[in-house]
């Protein structure tokens, strides 16, 4: 049998980040537990779980995350008997400029005198940005380097352990039937994983809205999604469906919860991008969470036209914050531009049914998107105005940003729309002004942070103005 380590190195992530760096191993241990089960012998070495893991400032203003450099020297040290090794190359490394996570692990396995295969795989489950990067940089930087694995890879890594075969030059992983969960899961995350988590929250100093804490776990009950939104990141290659949605087996993750609770953990940060598509498991799954005494969160919202009052009710007294995303005030943004196929009314109705339940509410909308008129992001300010006043349901308004491997971000590029250059890291561009040139819509990029920042400033949020 072919034993593979799994290598999590430190995280480098740019301090506007989003998303959550500290949850970036996720995709490493779920993809170990898939290997586990289907018999290979697995090794995880990750660098958020070790005793000495933390996070710190670097002087190029990039947070790091993860254990110490001797630490991790160590754990590269006892691979040198290990014929295949794979390094996560996470959303976080794969936009740091300087490639440090990546390649100083590379050259940590050169020093150690590594001389097995070398996979690099993104290793995606969801539940963050997918950012399209250039893998073929990195192949070569070691003489073992030859393979770069992309999207999901417990299917390739499967039928490659089995042969005893590495292919060479990038490949694209198929997608597993369903998301592997169960206690497994989270083989090695433990009181380390905690010290570390509150470590990162201690220092980090940004709004919790979502009020994770060190007794909080990462978790999924869904993977992919079954729309195509024009800026989400699921969907590669210009929109191309390669991340069918599918759900978790609900008697794995009832297993995954019991160990959660046994191990001191409280609440489950769901990292799903469409959770509650199914509404009958969506139900069947709080039952669950209820049972178990858990508290959960979920992050990257949920569908507004998937659910209902009697949901909702039960939703306040799990969670801290309801998020959903209307996207625009005007129907026909969300629906031809947008793609969401949901009416903006559907956020209204949960909006109010949230307030009825005294559930804190945030509504997610973009503005500037590639043929928006005047009269529609006026639409879009008109609708969140109404919202708030009214529902109590935070605004949180974005510009239209376009990452690459999406269907803006394709869209853009043919409209010449995209800064130039293109920068390795777009996190900043979620906490500045616009990111696409002027002419996306009919209202000037100068407009809309002007709109944007008088909105904020009459509605009394003016810490939301800048």
């Amino acid at each position: 049998m072919t034993r593979i380590a799994l290598l999590r190195p430190p995280v480098y992530a740019n301090r506007q980040f989003i998303d959550y760096p500290y949850f970036a191993s996720f995709g490493l241990w779920q993809v170990a537990y898939a290997l586990r089960q289907k018999g290979h012998d697995v090794v995880v070495h990750d660098a958020l779980s070790k005793p000495t893991a933390s996070i710190s400032i670097e002087e190029d203003g990039y947070f790091r995350l993860g254990c110490n450099d001797r630490t991790w020297r160590k754990s590269i040290q006892g691979l040198r008997d290990i014929e295949w090794s794979l390094i996560h190359m996470d959303p976080f490394n794969v936009q740091d400029p300087s490639g440090r996570g990546i390649g100083q692990t590379n050259r940590l396995m050169q020093d150690a005198g590594y001389f097995g295969k070398i996979v690099l795989a993104d290793l995606y489950v969801g539940g963050m940005n997918y950012i399209a990067h250039n893998p073929v940089m990195w192949l070569g930087t070691l003489p073992q380097v030859k393979t770069v694995l992309l999207y999901e890879a417990e299917n390739s890594l499967d039928t490659w352990l089995e042969s005893g075969e590495l292919p060479e030059k990038l490949q694209e992983g198929t997608p597993a039937k369903e998301l592997a969960m169960g206690a497994g899961l989270y083989e090695g995350v433990g009181e380390d994983f905690k010290k570390f988590l509150s470590d990162c929250l201690s220092k980090l100093k940004r709004p919790n809205e979502f009020k994770i804490t060190p007794t909080s776990l990462p978790m999924k009950m869904t993977r992919g999604c079954a729309h195509q939104c024009s800026f989400c990141t699921c969907h590669f290659k210009g929109g191309k469906q390669r991340t069918p949605w599918r759900k978790v087996n609900l008697e794995a993750l009832d297993e995954a919860m019991t160990w959660a609770v046994s191990n001191g953990f409280d609440k489950l940060i769901m990292l799903d991008e469409a959770a509650n598509l199914d509404m009958d498991f969506f139900r069947a799954t709080l039952d669950r969470v209820e049972a178990h005494g858990l508290k959960l969160e979920f992050p990257n919202g949920l569908r507004a036209d998937c659910l209902d009052q009697d949901i909702v009710k039960r939703l306040s007294n799990l969670i801290s914050l309801l998020s959903i995303s209307p996207e625009s005030g005007s129907p026909t943004v969300a629906e031809n531009i947008i793609g969401k196929r949901m009416s903006p009314e559907a956020s209204r109705k949960v909006a109010q049914w949230a307030k009825d339940a005294d559930l804190p509410t945030a509504m997610h909308f973009i503005i500037g998107l590639p043929g928006e008129t005047r009269q529609t992001i006026l639409e879009t300010f008109q609708f969140a105005r109404s919202c708030y006043e009214k529902l109590g349901a935070l605004p949180l308004i974005q510009y239209a940003i376009a990452l690459p491997g999406t269907s803006l971000f394709m869209d853009a590029m043919e409209r010449r729309l995209l800064p130039a250059p293109l920068p390795v890291d777009f996190s900043p561009f979620f906490q500045k002004g616009p990111m696409l040139k002027d002419g996306a819509c009919e209202v000037s990029n100068t407009e809309l942070i002007s709109w944007r920042r008088d909105f904020y400033r009459d509605l009394g949020l003016r810490s939301m103005a800048r």
